[in-house]
């Protein structure tokens, strides 16, 4: 069963959502996400916070003082940035998972190149070290005939 909320925040009914524009979301997908935290735990999400403000020098905090920075931050309905009107009233429309891969690929991609940039110097090296006991070979074959 779906719940619909105004970008504000707001849980409305069915006929408002006729009337306004909202988000849906499904039952399921919340039932998922506290299952998930009952399992593994807060730390995931709520290290976020506490790697933002160590970063700025800010002091230590508390779990539960990282939960109400989040409540603050996400309590005031959802930016501007992220709305998209024409898929949050539906199911199956989202890109996040999209969005996320694709950016998670193209990381990929970056850190090869790296690796790939890297292993040219570093093949270099092993083929300058493989030619070495060639060489010693050599000169010790000329060592041995002498």
């Amino acid at each position: 069963m779906a719940k619909y909320y105004t970008y504000e925040g707001k849980q409305v009914g069915y006929i408002r959502k006729m009337v306004d524009e909202v988000v849906m979301i499904e039952e399921a997908w919340s039932s998922e996400v506290n299952k998930h935290f009952a399992k593994h735990g807060y730390d995931e999400l709520l290290s976020l916070v506490a790697t933002i403000l160590q970063e700025k020098g800010f002091p230590a905090v508390t779990r539960a003082q990282a939960w109400m920075i989040l409540n603050d931050v996400t309590g005031k309905g959802v930016p501007e940035a992220l709305r998209n009107y024409d898929a949050d009233e539906e199911s199956g429309k989202g890109t996040l998972f999209a969005d996320l891969t694709k950016k998670a690929k193209v990381a990929a991609a970056q850190a090869a190149d790296g690796v790939a940039s890297a292993g040219k110097t570093v093949g270099g090296g092993v083929v300058s070290i493989a030619k070495a006991p060639a060489k010693a070979l050599k000169k010790s074959d000329s060592d041995s005939d002498e």
